[in-house]
């Protein structure tokens, strides 16, 4: 179901996919909301307007609350496919880019990754494209809220 201004929102009752394959879903929302976000990074960036500036900012901060690994987040289907090292590659990646950049929502995504390091749900079999995308969508997300702030 389509929310105008929040996003989706997808309900799969009694369907059972793999793991790296609801991993691939999960991420599929935050990496084309990463597109649109960049888009209007662009047209700021051609422009200077701060208005789209602003646009691009709101669109990562949105896509990057919904990797926070809890609940019905994107963030949780992300880690759905990932080991525990892979799960605490993640959390040091998002604590060293909360110290980095101060981005308040990155404090978010470094407790949920916590709470996601003591649950008995990690897969054994390493999901290396898994992990890339996540860490990925972290810093370019995170580093597109520093720069959008700055403008």
């Amino acid at each position: 179901m389509f929310i105008p201004g929040l996003g989706a929102i997808i309900q799969l009752r009694g369907v059972s996919m793999p793991p790296v394959q609801d991993s691939r879903i999960g991420l599929a929302g935050p990496i084309y909301g990463l597109g649109t976000a960049l888009f209007a990074m662009a047209v700021a960036y051609a422009t200077g307007s701060k208005m789209w500036a602003a646009i691009a900012n709101v669109g990562a901060v949105i896509n990057l609350f919904n990797l926070i690994p809890i609940w019905q987040l994107d963030g949780a289907r992300g880690f759905h496919s990932l080991t525990r090292v892979q799960r605490w590659m993640l959390f040091g990646l998002s604590l060293a880019l909360w110290f980095l950049t101060s981005v308040g929502m990155l404090f978010l995504v470094v407790l949920g990754a916590a709470y996601r390091l003591f649950r008995n749900d990690a897969e054994p079999t390493p999901d290396v494209p898994g992990l890339m995308q996540f860490a990925g969508l972290l810093v370019t997300l995170s580093l597109m809220i520093v720069w959008t702030s700055a403008r």
